[in-house]
């Protein structure tokens, strides 16, 4: 089985994150995805977190092949800015890396509320923004929306996401490059 390591740098730096964000720990500075050069021989993506490795109640996934805890290597790891950290995603042959917030909105919670879903990014590939709803214990991955990248960066949003009525019991939000691409500041918020 082929071994594919995801890098993860640590840095400093302040956060961006609105008052109302719904999403726990969101205000990560930047993802950077491994140029296509390296990602040959890798078959994954690098990610560079900021100011921790990985922001606590996150999923890193390889494609929603492999799996990680988030926050564990963060918490751990917090203060040792700039050393490297590096987890083996066996079968990454997607080219993709995923983020998930691993905070769960319930159809109580968010009943007849319009959520809007903001993200900054550039690079060159694609991002998507990811809904995970389970539904009577069944879970499925939506494509909310498609965005192209290019190397400015752009604010892309979901201005209003509309939940339907009673058909889930739980939703998630992520987002996924697939190329080369960083990512920052998701938000999720109840549109105005």
């Amino acid at each position: 089985m082929t071994k594919v390591r995801l890098f993860l740098i640590a840095l400093f730096c302040g956060t961006l994150m609105a008052a109302d964000n719904f999403l726990p720990n969101a205000g990560f500075e930047k993802s950077v995805a491994v140029p296509a050069a390296r990602n040959k021989y890798f078959q994954g993506k690098s990610l560079q977190l900021e100011p921790q490795i990985l922001p606590e109640d996150w999923t890193i996934t390889a494609a929603g092949k492999v799996d990680f805890t988030a926050g564990k290597a963060g918490l751990r790891d917090a203060d040792c800015t700039g050393k490297s950290f590096y987890f083996d995603t066996p079968g990454n042959k997607w080219g993709s890396v995923q983020l998930i917030c691993q905070r769960e909105f319930s159809y109580a919670e968010i009943s007849g509320k319009r959520l809007a879903v903001t993200v900054r990014a550039k690079g060159s590939g694609t991002l998507l923004i990811l809904a995970n709803v389970e539904t009577d214990g069944v879970k499925t991955l939506f494509v909310l929306q498609r965005f192209e990248l290019n190397g400015e960066w752009q604010d892309f949003n979901i201005r209003r996401w509309n939940i339907p009525k009673k058909s889930y019991s739980s939703a998630k939000i992520g987002f996924a490059i697939f190329g080369s691409g960083e990512i920052t500041a998701p938000q999720v918020a109840v549109a105005k």
